[in-house]
């Protein structure tokens, strides 16, 4: 229970450090981060705890993974919205709703497997995909291919 109070402080954190930082920061997000289908899946529901993070996502710099990010990785994978937001609270380090490139390479697996049933070998496979693509749409494409090849 201590740790699910401390994941809601950490949401509340992280609104308030987003409402500070971007207003003195440019930011821009690919369209293919953030869709209609990641307000559907994490906003809809007002109850859902992960929707304040999906309206940051929209704020967050070019090249921060966010949770749109990871629920675009993770969610054909069968994973749960709670498993990619507890990777995404683990993840982001600074609690500002995001986190980069380097980050996810160093812990990301490490993350996906404590967070989601996968194999590691999986787990390592969405990483490299996203991290090595520099774009979502080709990692998703790339993790497809690689799942019909399995």
């Amino acid at each position: 229970m201590d740790e699910t109070l401390e994941n809601v402080s950490l949401l509340h954190k992280s609104q308030s450090m987003m409402k500070l930082t971007s207003s003195s920061r440019s930011t821009s997000t690919t369209e293919s981060e953030t869709d209609p289908e990641d307000e559907e899946t994490l906003g809809h529901d007002s109850r859902c705890p992960w929707r304040e993070y999906a309206k940051m996502a929209k704020m967050a710099p070019k090249g921060a993974v966010t949770i749109c990010t990871l629920r675009h990785l993770l969610l054909p994978e069968g994973c749960t919205p709670m498993e990619f937001g507890l990777c995404l609270l683990e993840l982001d380090e600074k609690n500002v709703g995001y986190f980069y490139k380097d980050v996810f390479r160093r812990k990301g697996v490490a993350a996906i497997l404590k967070h989601t049933q996968l194999a590691e070998a999986r787990a390592q496979a969405i990483v490299d995909a996203y991290v090595d693509s520099n774009n979502l749409p080709v990692a998703v494409e790339r993790l497809n291919a690689l799942q019909v090849s399995a």
